[in-house]
């Protein structure tokens, strides 16, 4: 289940507020990619999707609850993917390096895609320093998806869980701060960017201490 702050947001359920959600997100989708999210004002979004701040203000109460819809869409794409993942890991080819090369490959277009929602979730992590429930859902799924992989290879142990933990941490952190460019020193081909994370990944999970 997925838990709002707010209390005013209802599910749309009549086409017209549906289509008026859908503009107001897009917008803010669009105008989050050149602006931070402190600096955008609710007024810019309902100039962008040419509507009106009342209605952005009966739609979701707060810029704040519009930003966490916002990051739900990112966050069902990532649990599609996980599943996915999850379901070919049993029966795959891929040595471990390359499996979790390909894993993070693909965590890295998730967060290309959904650019926005994710530095200003981030954004609102720096100042208020707390992780929202929606980001620990992801993490958790993560760390799943990793124990399944670690099952694949026969890695599960007392330290299997720990390993887990550190492995999603590092394909979280590495790929989130690739996109948002605060690594330049990683390999710019993406082929030889995600060997690397992948080799890190795999010995994160084979790590004995």
């Amino acid at each position: 289940m997925v838990i709002f702050p707010s209390e005013m947001y209802i599910t749309p359920k009549q086409p017209r507020a549906i289509e008026t959600e859908r503009r107001f997100l897009e917008s803010m989708d669009m105008l989050l990619v050149s602006n931070s999210y402190s600096k955008l004002s609710i007024e810019m979004i309902a100039e962008h999707a040419h509507l009106h701040k009342g209605a952005f203000l009966n739609r979701f109460g707060s810029k704040k609850q519009a930003l966490f819809l916002l990051f739900r869409l990112y966050c069902e794409e990532c649990y599609s993917t996980i599943n996915e993942i999850s379901q070919l890991v049993p029966n795959t080819t891929l040595s471990l390096n390359e499996m979790c090369a390909s894993v993070s490959s693909q965590f890295e277009q998730l967060l290309i895609k959904n650019f926005s929602a994710n530095r200003a979730m981030y954004e609102c992590f720096a100042e208020d320093l707390e992780v929202h429930e929606l980001t620990k859902g992801i993490f958790k799924s993560c760390v799943a998806m990793m124990l399944g992989i670690q099952n694949r290879y026969g890695l599960l142990n007392h330290e299997a869980k720990g390993n887990a933990f550190a492995a999603t941490q590092l394909l979280v952190t590495i790929n989130f701060n690739v996109v948002m460019k605060a690594m330049p020193a990683m390999p710019i081909e993406k082929t030889k960017r995600h060997k690397l994370i992948g080799n890190i990944i795999a010995e994160a999970l084979t790590f004995k201490s």
